[in-house]
Order: structure tokens, then sequence, then C-alpha cells
């Protein structure tokens, strides 16, 4: 067996994660599988029982079938493989499968990114339907999303998993608009993206006599510049304000704006400079924050995804 070795040739940050940690790698070829520590390491992977579930007289014990499947069916099978694999190549088996979760349901928009219904998961926790979300690579876990965003998505993703097919649509919507109202009444801290500046430099070239934004600046660079040009035109909010610099974690809002002006705002948290911030955008900031995430899950399940405004066609009923 052929070994091959990739000098890293750059490291470059991807945005701010908080509390955000990442236990595994990405692999980009097919295999999916690296070194770690002398021991061949392969990504999780998923299978489902739902034929087999659906299947079986299990009397509304699904948990325990698949357990029983997994004790006494593909354990010995997958360490059976694992030693035929070993063998082939000479070298002890060092390698091993664990159940660690079963979901009831899940929808996968891509690789690296889904939301599950659990069921179990280890140590040896059961679950009753929508009480534990998982998700990953999606807004509900991003620190990037709005708070608000963050906590809302969950309930509707629960009512997603509790009807699926049976989803009435016109009741799904009716929640979003009460969900929209409270979301037109909420701070504007709670409603805001976050995100941190990487290189301010690199995207405002004019931040004084006029606001002067370079090519391909990142939005919250762009509403950075916006902010600080607000505040350096404006003495009194100088002395008051700081101004975001390379590295900040800033805040920031689609704003409402005049032709030419700057369309997104940024701030420092806890420091919103609202004599000169401008009003925001609140269709298109719950649009961004809110309706396209949920649309993408709306798709995967195959219902018609839905516009800012929440209106929905007459023909789905």
């Amino acid at each position: 067996m052929k070994i091959f070795f990739d000098e890293i040739e750059t490291c470059e940050p991807v945005g701010s994660f908080e509390d955000e940690y990442v236990y595994d790698i990405e692999m980009e070829d097919e295999t999916h599988t690296f070194i770690g520590n002398d021991i061949l390491v392969h990504n999780s992977v998923y299978c489902s029982f739902e034929e087999v579930v659906n299947g079986c007289d299990h009397d509304g014990h699904a948990n325990k079938l698949i357990f029983d499947i997994n004790k006494y069916r593909l354990k010995e099978f997958l360490h059976n493989a694992f030693e035929k694999y070993a063998k082939k190549w000479n070298t002890e088996n060092i390698q091993d499968f664990e159940l660690e979760s079963i979901a009831r349901s899940a929808i996968l928009l891509a690789k690296k990114k889904y939301v599950q219904d659990m069921a179990w998961q280890l140590p040896d926790i059961e679950f009753k339907p929508q009480e534990k979300i998982k998700a990953s690579g999606v807004e509900i876990v991003q620190s990037s999303t709005p708070p608000f965003s963050r906590r809302y998505l969950v309930d509707m993703l629960k009512i997603l998993f509790k009807y699926k097919k049976d989803l009435n649509l016109k009741d799904f919507v009716n929640e979003l608009k009460k969900l929209k109202q409270e979301f037109l009444a909420s701070e504007i801290s709670d409603i805001s993206f976050g995100s941190s500046i990487g290189d301010y430099e690199k995207g405002i070239a004019n931040d004084k006599e006029k606001l002067e934004i370079l090519p391909h600046c990142p939005m919250h660079v762009r509403g950075a510049g916006n902010h600080n040009f607000l505040i350096n035109n404006n003495p009194k909010l100088r002395k008051k304000y700081s101004l975001i610099k390379t590295g900040d974690k800033i805040k920031y809002y689609h704003a409402l704006s005049q032709m030419g002006e700057c369309s997104v705002f940024s701030y420092l948290p806890g420091n919103f400079p609202y004599e000169c911030a401008p009003s925001v955008d609140y269709e298109k900031q719950f649009e961004k924050s809110f309706i396209e995430p949920l649309n993408r899950f709306i798709d995967a399940l195959g219902f018609q995804t839905l516009s800012s405004n929440l209106i929905i066609s007459k023909s789905l009923f």
C-alpha cells in the first residue's frame, strides 16, 4: 500500500465559532479516511432501518429491535470484515464501529448538513419524539445565526418532524406569521447576525471623507465600514462609540437605504449607536435569517418553498 503525504500550504480562518468545537476533519477524497495517532480513522456513517422497523412487529420498541440487530448481526459482520481487511494487508485489526445514536427521522441537506429527531444516543439516553433535535452544519447550531432564529427554527423543525408528509402548510404558515410579528418587536441584538472582522483594511479603503468599499468586500465588513464612516463624521459620536477594527466580534443587519448608500450596518455588541444607525430592513432580515434557512428543510421534504411575505398558492390545498 502506497502512502502519500501532502504538505499544508496555507491555513486560513473561516469565521468565528465561539464555543463550537470540531472533533473530526473533512476529507475531499471518496474514502473520507485519514490517519490519526497512527490509527486508520473513518468518519462516522449512518444507515437506515426504516424498512426493517416498518416490516417487523416490534410492539412499539423500535430501539430494542435495532439494538438486537446490531448485537446479533451487525457487530459480528463488521468484526469479520475488519479482520479480513487486516489479514489482506498483513496487519493487526484495531478498527471497530460503535452504535452511537438512533434517530426517528432525519432531514439531510448535504454532506455534514443535517438535522435529526433523536430517539436514543450514548451513553444510554432515550428521547421522546421531538424532545431532542440534533443538528450539524446548519443555521440552528451556527453562532453567526441571530439568536431569535436559532431558537425558533428548532420549533418549526419540530413541527416538520412531527407531521412530515402530513404537514398542513396553511397551519404551518400561520405559525410563521405569528413568529414574524414577534420578530418585528424583538431587540436589535436578538435578530442581528454575528461575525468577526478578519481584515478590515482589505475591504474598506476609506471610512472618513467618504465610504470607499473595495471589490469582494464581505457583507459584514461593508457594514463595519458604514458604521465607522457614520461615527467618524459625527464628533459627538466619535467620543461616545468605539470604531470597529480588525479582530473585533460584531453584529450586523440588512438596513433600509437610499440610492447609493450602504445597505448593511454592523455594530459592536452592547454598543449600538442608535443616534446614527440606519433602520432595519425587517422584511429582508427576516427572509435571510429565518425564511431562507427554513426553506432548505421544506424543499428537502418536497413542499413548495415559502416567500418572505408568507403567501402560498391556494392550489396546494
